[in-house]
C-alpha cells in the first residue's frame, strides 16, 4: 500500500505542480495571443481563409489517420503528398503572390 501512495504523491509533485508565474510571463501571453488575433483577423478579411482552412483540415485529416494507424489511408496521404510537392510548389508562389497583393491593396504600399 505505501508504495502505491509513493507513486501517486510522486506522480503530482512531477506533473502537477504549479510553476512560478511572473508579470513579464502574463506580459508575453497577452503580446502573444494580440498578434495572433490580428493575423487570424488579416486572414479571415483576405482571400487566404479559404487556403488556410484547406490546409487545416488537410492537417486534421492527417493526424487522425497518424493517431488511429490507419496505414492505408496514410499510404495515400504520403503518395499524393510526394506527387502534390511537384504541382504546389508553383500553387505555392501563385497564392503568395494573391496574399502579398491583398497586402498591399489593405494597408495602400
Amino acid at each position: 500500500m505505501g508504495t502505491a501512495l509513493d507513486y501517486i504523491h510522486n506522480f503530482f509533485e512531477k506533473y502537477l505542480t504549479i510553476p512560478e508565474i511572473y508579470p513579464s510571463d502574463i506580459f508575453e501571453i497577452i503580446i502573444i495571443s494580440v498578434l495572433c488575433y490580428y493575423v487570424i483577423l488579416w486572414f479571415r478579411k483576405s482571400r487566404a481563409w479559404t487556403l488556410l482552412k484547406g490546409i487545416f483540415m488537410i492537417v486534421i485529416f492527417m493526424v487522425i489517420t497518424t493517431i488511429f494507424h490507419l496505414t492505408t489511408l496514410q499510404w495515400i496521404i504520403n503518395k499524393s503528398n510526394s506527387r502534390l510537392l511537384f504541382q504546389v510548389y508553383p500553387l505555392l508562389a501563385f497564392h503568395l503572390y494573391f496574399l502579398f497583393q491583398v497586402c498591399v491593396e489593405l494597408w495602400n504600399f
